[in-house]
């Protein structure tokens, strides 16, 4: 299993503690410096996760054999950067991986927390391009266009339903309602009205990324989850600058 570190080193062999249909199986996290990481590769068990940034070293040690049928990626979301012709180390070595795994799984609860571009990176890994295109390019061309800010792009009127149509087959959703009872929440809208001035610095910021507060500080926000936060922080009366201030 493919897993942020905290998560390789206690969750999940913690977690199948918890299942009779794991009883018996041990879970061994590659974790810790040198002779630690080699120890846990000889212990013969059927389950092993690792932190995704030991995986340029674990090809490595391996000397680009693997011997491992199935990879699973847990919060696959830390696969949707990953570009096949302009990727670091560690893409190259997880593009490596992917083709010479029988099955991959991706989990996660957030598959594209800053929208569909997030999905082609994940998606690869589970069939090379197949369905949003084989280089990350291709997909931006044929399901965005340029923000008229100049900064990202946007998605074509018709993309969301096309790329869902895509990964109908490939994608499995499970939604807690559908397990065991959840209440409704209740959703208060409470308006309230931003003064003239603090409301053209929100729309300065949510239209074009960027503002100047008014003790002259520039405050940028460089993609649409840090803009979302600057709004949110500017409607709380404050925002953080570059700097932490």
């Amino acid at each position: 299993m493919l897993d942020p570190l905290r998560v390789a080193t206690s969750t999940w062999p913690q977690e199948a503690r918890k299942w009779d249909q794991l009883s018996g199986m041990e879970v061994v996290p590659i974790v810790g410096n040198l002779e630690q990481r080699q120890a846990a590769l000889q212990r013969d068990v059927a389950l092993f996760t690792i932190h995704y940034e030991q995986i340029p070293w674990l090809m490595e040690y391996l000397d680009n054999q693997w011997p491992f049928r199935m990879v699973v990626a847990d919060e696959a979301t830390r696969l949707k950067g990953f570009r096949l012709r302009r990727g670091g180390v560690r893409a190259a070595a997880l593009a490596k991986i992917a083709r010479r795994t029988r099955y991959w799984i991706n989990l996660t609860g957030t598959p594209s927390p800053n929208g569909l571009t997030d999905l082609w990176g994940q998606t690869w890994f589970l069939d090379f391009g197949e369905r949003l295109g084989r280089t990350f390019n291709a997909f931006k061309y044929r399901w965005f266009e340029p923000h008229p800010n100049g900064y990202g792009h946007i998605a074509r009127p018709y993309a969301q339903a096309q790329i869902q149509a895509r990964l109908k087959d490939l994608c499995l959703t499970i939604r807690p309602g559908d397990w065991f009872d959840l209440d409704k929440p209740i959703v208060n809208f409470i308006l309230v009205e931003l003064p003239a001035k603090a409301r053209k610095t929100y729309r300065e910021m949510e239209k074009h990324m960027f503002t100047v507060l008014s003790n002259d500080t520039e405050l940028e926000a460089l993609n649409a989850a840090a803009r979302t936060n600057k709004c949110r922080q500017l409607t709380n009366g404050a925002a953080y600058t570059e700097d932490n201030n």
